[in-house]
């Protein structure tokens, strides 16, 4: 990662810009989960922006200050989603004030962030400055081989984001009316996630087959929870959740599916030591 005083003016601009508008978001969240009543659709929404913000802040600092262009991209490709949902989140209530300042926030940053987030992925990929500090080796081999890490990292982390979120839209009613096999699903299928993440990590950093095999193996876990949950989501009489909650659980199982194959292609790149180089 470089430091701040490495970054051009553009990059530390373009955080700003980044964390003004996150900032302001996830505000009008925490105000929502507040006010609102937790057995509501609009209480689910508040919490999965929320969620959504932390993740949103963690992609752009990882994507500029360590020149990612993939966790940049899951930033872009995130603020893309979020402002088409909150567009249509206002226009099913449009004399709510608070949706309205929401909208009003991702409209006018959305176009800046995204635009010249694409550039600034763009600028990173061709450059491959994180690369080659990494690696420290003009073998194009073993440069494509770092950054495949990179990629795979950028997957990862994107899996809990999309994980997590699935687990926060099927709350359907907020947090009211759980049954008992509900809340195990949600607590469980996060942790799983959450743990099947780090072993994916740990499994890189380390070149541990034993590990990767146990990776591949507990794989499954999420997608058959998401299926499960599908199969049985009540549905919403708020069209924005009911949509939203099908979107994010079929990204987050073809997500799954390019994590699983990225896993397997660095797999196969074990026994050069870029696990122990990658400061992913």
């Amino acid at each position: 990662s470089r430091t701040w005083a490495s970054l051009k003016a553009s990059e530390i601009i373009y955080l700003a810009m980044a964390f003004i508008s996150l900032i302001a978001s996830m505000g009008l969240s925490i105000e929502r989960i507040i006010s609102l009543q937790k057995g509501s659709s609009d209480y689910t929404f508040a919490l999965f922006l929320l969620w959504t913000t932390i993740m949103c802040m963690f992609h752009v600092l990882e994507g500029v200050k360590s020149e990612k262009p993939c966790d940049l991209l899951v930033f872009v490709i995130t603020s893309v989603a979020v402002l088409c949902y909150v567009i249509f989140n206002y226009a099913t209530k449009p004399n709510d004030m608070l949706k309205l300042a929401r909208m009003i926030i991702g409209i006018v940053f959305a176009p800046i962030l995204i635009g010249y987030g694409l550039r600034l992925a763009w600028n990173y990929y061709v450059s491959k400055q994180l690369i080659f500090r990494t690696v420290q080796s003009a073998n194009v081999d073993l440069q494509k081989m770092c950054e495949l890490i990179f990629v795979m990292s950028s997957l990862l982390k994107f899996d809990v984001q999309l994980g997590v979120s699935t687990y926060i839209l099927y709350l359907d009613k907020g947090l009211t009316d759980l049954s008992l096999d509900e809340i195990i699903i949600i607590v469980c299928g996060v942790l799983a996630t959450i743990a099947w993440v780090i072993l994916g990590f740990l499994a890189m950093r380390y070149e541990k087959y034993e590990l990767v095999y146990v990776f591949f193996v507990t794989s499954i876990i999420e997608p058959i929870l998401i299926i499960y949950n599908l199969t049985r989501y009540s549905g919403s009489k708020f069209q924005a959740l009911l949509i939203a909650v099908y979107t994010c659980g079929v990204i987050a199982i073809v997500v799954r599916l390019i994590t699983i194959y990225c896993m397997y292609r660095v797999m196969n790149n074990f026994g050069h030591g870029l696990g122990m180089k990658g400061y992913y």
